[in-house]
């Protein structure tokens, strides 16, 4: 991978090589110099974890606020590489927003369910970090865990999310598992998963909202919108695997 545009206080940075660093700053370096995709040192920094080396670019004229192209945060890239200590100090020292977005719409609690971090989905939930969606993918940092199967990251949502937004993190599973094309073809999880899902929609009134276009590929089908038509797919695989399809193009928009 070429990097265009960097400077060697960049490089130091990225290879986490503080006293180089150090010595590159004493001789007068530009602390804010951008590659061609606005990456900094400081990111650098961040990249690998490094508060220290992160406070020391600070205290000598790094802004805090320049972000990669695309509105890529600091805070985005440490979640990414779960550095959860170097988040505590953008948000609780530095005071930065843990809410910003992308232009795409994506966050960094998006990054922490990517890397599958536990601890830092849940500083992030209760920091208020919103469920936004990634236009490029149509998921939120929910659906995203839901669609991979990360129970346990999804499980930290329950409490900061609407009961639609819950619903449709069920559906979404189902369908990955009602899917052929998956690697965790599971019918009978597919099955439980939409009757949780639907049990919920009739309890708090939630009807599906379905789409009026009905189309060849899917037979002309619609989803189920009640528990005696989820029961009649249990009995007809294709038909299963067509209702995953739906719910994808419903919630996806795929």
């Amino acid at each position: 991978q070429i990097f265009p545009n960097v400077s060697v206080l960049w490089i130091a940075a990225s290879i986490n090589n503080f006293e180089i660093v150090r010595l590159l700053i004493e001789h007068g370096a530009d602390v804010n110099h951008r590659t061609k995709t606005n990456s900094t040192p400081l990111r650098g920094a961040c990249y690998n974890g490094n508060v220290d080396m992160a406070r020391y670019l600070i205290e000598n004229g790094a802004d805090i606020h320049i972000a990669k192209e695309n509105n890529d945060t600091n805070i985005m890239v440490s979640a990414y590489w779960k550095h959860e200590h170097i988040i505590h100090y953008w948000i609780d020292e530095l005071h930065c927003d843990p809410t910003e977005q992308s232009e795409h719409g994506r966050t960094a609690l998006h990054n922490s369910i990517e890397s599958e971090s536990i601890e830092i989905t849940k500083y992030l939930l209760e920091k208020g970090v919103q469920l936004t969606k990634d236009t490029q993918t149509n998921l939120t940092p929910l659906l995203l865990a839901a669609k991979n199967l990360k129970f346990n990251l999804m499980n930290l949502f329950e409490n900061y999310c609407s009961k639609i937004q819950w619903i449709e993190a069920l559906e979404l599973i189902a369908a990955v598992y009602a899917s052929q094309d998956s690697d965790h073809y599971n019918l009978n999880k597919a099955f439980q998963y939409l009757y949780d899902a639907l049990n919920l929609r009739i309890e708090y009134n939630l009807p599906k909202i379905l789409s009026n276009d009905h189309h060849e590929i899917f037979n002309f089908e619609q989803e189920c919108q009640t528990i005696e038509q989820l029961k009649q797919l249990t009995l007809n695989r294709n038909r299963f695997h067509i209702e995953s399809l739906l719910i994808f193009e419903r919630i996806l928009g795929l």
